[in-house]
């Protein structure tokens, strides 16, 4: 998770920049192309397996900008021609990559092609939990709010690396399925909504609250009906684990509503007793909150109840519920 911290100010991008050798030119990835696309450009183009290089990637625009960019990427292989080189798999949320031969301040810096460095000596691989949308602000609006990355919320991105060898390398890339081992692209510790007392339904479901996506969230009915508190989500974690509280993350668009107060937490193995681990009151602000308990719990399923909120009203908002696992 990446957690910017200050002002609201609109950023670019979020994320790591890797200068590579320049030999590591070769580009396969599993994501959307193969044109390079953005949050608010992306529909167009489909997921799949495609190959580039890093030169092929970077477009020439009169002015040097950001280009490359791969939306949805669930792994991309940085190889030499040999086949050999680095894959970066995503572990949950899948992430953004470009990789080109220039930099992101060689990129500003340049008013114009020609000005960029003559001697491509790397290859810069960037990984993004998010990128800003492009919006038609060239001769229209800018991005919309949603394609928009803030400085003061949350992003899902974790990813691993690993060595790519190829023995035998006949012209492409290959990566045999027990080699890449796709079940370490994915989460191994999903979590399912056991039971909710109220949810908006197809707009705010409870599964947002539990799907590792910030931007998402839970909130109590508003539409039909308005229902009273306390509004009660349960989450089944898919096994038995050992962990010594949760986090809350209020809804980060910008909106108070439904902004937890007072709640209370419990716990249980088979999800019809339960035990209660805390009880107490958050801040009025957007902040991640931590819950510690007394001591580490052993359960199965965990209760989160809004006792109230922060404006006063019958609203409840959550966008991510996560366990504290014990550190063995």
């Amino acid at each position: 998770m990446l957690l910017p911290r200050g002002n609201p100010l609109e950023l670019l991008r979020l994320g790591y920049e890797l200068q590579l050798p320049a030999n590591m030119g070769n580009v396969t990835y599993y994501g959307r192309g193969p044109e390079e696309n953005y949050a608010d450009r992306k529909s167009g183009m489909p997921l799949g397996v495609y190959k580039t290089t890093a030169r092929d990637s970077f477009f020439p625009y009169g002015r040097p900008q950001d280009c490359g960019n791969h939306e949805d990427t669930r792994w991309v292989a940085v190889t030499d021609d040999k086949g050999q080189g680095l894959l970066f798999g995503s572990l949950g949320t899948p992430f953004a990559f470009s990789a080109i031969p220039y930099t992101t301040t060689e990129l500003i810096l340049a008013n114009h092609p020609v000005e960029l460095p003559k001697t491509m000596d790397r290859t810069v691989l960037v990984l993004s939990s998010a990128t800003r949308g492009l919006g038609g602000a060239s001769c229209g609006p800018g991005p919309m709010s949603r394609d928009i990355i803030k400085a003061n919320k949350p992003y899902p991105m974790s990813f691993f690396i690993r060595p790519v060898m190829a023995k035998s390398y006949k012209g492409e890339l290959r990566v045999p399925a027990a080699e890449l081992d796709m079940t370490m692209l994915t989460r191994t510790d999903k979590y399912t909504v056991k039971s909710v007392t109220s949810q908006e339904q197809g707009e705010a479901d409870a599964e947002f609250a539990i799907d590792g996506d910030p931007g998402t969230f839970w909130h109590s009915e508003y539409n039909k009906t308005v229902t009273k508190h306390p509004h009660v989500l349960a989450v089944d974690l898919g096994k038995e684990r050992e962990f010594s509280g949760i986090t809350y993350l209020p809804r980060q668009d910008g909106s108070t509503n439904g902004r937890v107060k007072d709640y209370s937490v419990e716990v249980s193995m088979d999800g019809e007793k339960w035990q209660p681990a805390a009880k107490g009151s958050f801040p009025n602000n957007a902040d991640l909150q931590q819950v510690k308990f007394a001591a580490p719990v052993k359960a199965r399923y965990f209760r989160f109840s809004a006792l109230s909120e922060a404006g006063g009203r019958d609203y409840a908002a959550v966008a991510e519920l996560e366990i504290i696992p014990v550190k063995k």
